[in-house]
């Protein structure tokens, strides 16, 4: 699956490393011949997972390593290779080392080719459930610009187009958005090499009607950009 991805998908838009390489960003070494861990894991998956074909693999899974012998001797592990984890490693390193704001007027999300680690974009995590605090909030990029009081929300998605209404991006937009001047919430899709690589006009995927909204709130928009793939994945991999 690595392969067909990188030779068939990318191979006109850019030289990638070796496929060992690349691969490595999938692998968390935490779970190498560590049975318990590897349990925990497919649990908390277990969890979030709900179509019926999915969740039997994983217990089956379970069930297998459950069973495995303490002195088991061959070595096991468990990768992602599925590509859209490796596209929110780089987007987040580049919205890291490239982020440099918005202009509001247009809306206009700003880049620099020089890495300048203006804002330290993180996975965010937050309780909200009082019944149980494993439930929690994890926007993919976070980070809250105090003097400015503005917060980036990003999420990355992996894909061509996006239809109807994200509902993670609405939580997040309600429930984040407390004593906040500003919120760009924002959904950050592959784009053409084409793509300026400087600045990117935001568009509005949703913009909630105000007479659904609490009082508390003025306005909850969630955006979209398009960042250039080529550019996103040069700098990752370099």
């Amino acid at each position: 699956m690595y392969g067909f991805y990188t030779k068939e998908y990318f191979k006109d838009i850019l030289q990638l490393p070796i496929s060992a390489e690349l691969e490595s960003f999938g692998i968390n070494y935490s779970l190498l011949n560590n049975k318990e861990y590897v349990v925990q894991q497919l649990k908390e998956e277990l969890g979030h997972t709900y179509k019926d074909y999915l969740k039997n693999l994983i217990t089956n899974l379970i069930r297998f390593f459950e069973k495995l012998e303490t002195n088991y001797s061959y070595d096991f592990s468990m990768i992602q290779f599925e590509f859209h984890n490796v596209w929110e490693h780089a987007v987040n390193e580049f919205l890291t080392n490239h982020f440099i704001g918005v202009d509001e007027d247009n809306t206009l999300f700003k880049f620099t080719n020089e890495k300048i680690e203006k804002f330290f974009f993180q996975k965010d995590s937050k309780s909200y459930d009082l019944v149980n605090a494993n439930n929690r909030l994890e926007p993919d990029h976070y980070y809250y610009d105090k003097k400015n009081n503005v917060q980036y929300i990003f999420d990355s998605k992996y894909m061509e187009k996006l239809n109807g209404l994200n509902h993670k991006q609405l939580i997040y937009g309600i429930l984040y958005s407390k004593s906040v001047r500003k919120t760009f919430n924002t959904l950050v899709l592959p784009g053409l090499p084409s793509v300026d690589k400087n600045s990117v006009q935001g568009t509005k995927h949703v913009e909630v009607r105000k007479d659904m909204l609490p009082d508390s709130i003025n306005e909850l928009i969630i955006y979209q950009i398009k960042l250039n793939e080529k550019f996103v994945l040069e700098s990752f991999i370099n």
